[in-house]
């Protein structure tokens, strides 16, 4: 081989603190706050969308 490559897996607790190697418990959190945030983009992209046809209409 010519190179070496590495993978660290890292999450962040919830109290903001920067977790290396979590536990799976400590992954399911992260799983959790990664569907919420994605979740939170659509219902703000509905929100945005509803707002510019409400607004391009008059």
């Amino acid at each position: 081989m010519r190179a070496l490559f590495c993978g660290v897996t890292c999450a962040l607790d919830s109290d903001g603190t920067l977790v290396l190697d979590p536990t799976s418990k400590q992954e399911k959190l992260q799983q959790c706050l990664a569907a919420a945030q994605a979740a939170s983009q659509h219902v703000f992209r509905f929100y945005r969308e509803s707002l510019q046809r409400r607004y391009s209409k008059s």
